[in-house]
């Protein structure tokens, strides 16, 4: 509630909560060492991380790793921030794990947030300079219906890959596959579906 007076829209699940923010770090001209990072809402989330980057200045000699755990047990106050009628739900009780590792400009990414009973897995690496970047997305036994709100649904199976270069309209590069082995939807099972895209 102290800040309410400069935002007025915070959701009404979290107005009188406390944020605990507990964090050691040390930055210098080209390095960032978090040796403790702690944020947590009791009750509803609380992250703990730590790392390092060095020669952040300069993306052909970066290098560092962070690391970040969670654990979310009602963070349902963030679907306000989604707008009405959105038809999404957020299910209570996720973890999430995230690990970012970068060589000399080669950053390397894995997350995985789980859901009970499911979980999506992402898999990255991108090279800063040449702007290249190839990735995996898994979803094994991901609940759809418990974000989406529709009972039609089930666990989706399912992997997409993604590779390119660049971001920039002019010059991007994309091609995407896409895998679904198993996609349960109002008590039909969709099995071994294969898409693919390209833009070049």
């Amino acid at each position: 509630s102290d800040i309410r007076p400069f935002y007025q829209d915070i959701p009404v699940e979290i107005l009188n909560k406390s944020v605990d923010l507990n964090t050691k770090a040390s930055l210098t001209k080209d390095n960032v060492n978090v040796d403790r990072l702690i944020l947590s809402m009791p009750g509803h989330f609380s992250f703990t991380g730590n790392g390092t980057l060095a020669s952040f200045g300069e993306m052909k000699n970066m290098s560092g790793r962070f690391k970040l755990n969670g654990e979310m047990p009602d963070v349902s106050f963030l679907e306000s921030f989604l707008g009405e009628g959105g038809g999404i739900t957020i299910p209570r009780n996720i973890s999430l794990t995230a690990d970012l590792n970068v060589n000399r400009g080669d950053a390397n990414a894995a997350l995985r947030l789980c859901p009970p009973n499911g979980c999506l897995t992402v898999d990255d690496n991108y090279h800063l300079v040449d702007e290249t970047y190839k990735g995996e997305v898994t979803l094994n036994s991901f609940p759809l219906n418990q974000f989406l709100d529709n009972d039609s649904l089930g666990n989706l199976y399912a992997r997409l890959n993604v590779s390119g270069h660049s971001f920039t309209w002019e010059k991007a590069e994309a091609q995407v596959s896409a895998l679904i082995d198993s996609f349960p939807f109002n008590g039909h099972n969709y099995q071994d579906i294969t898409l693919e895209a390209s833009l070049m």
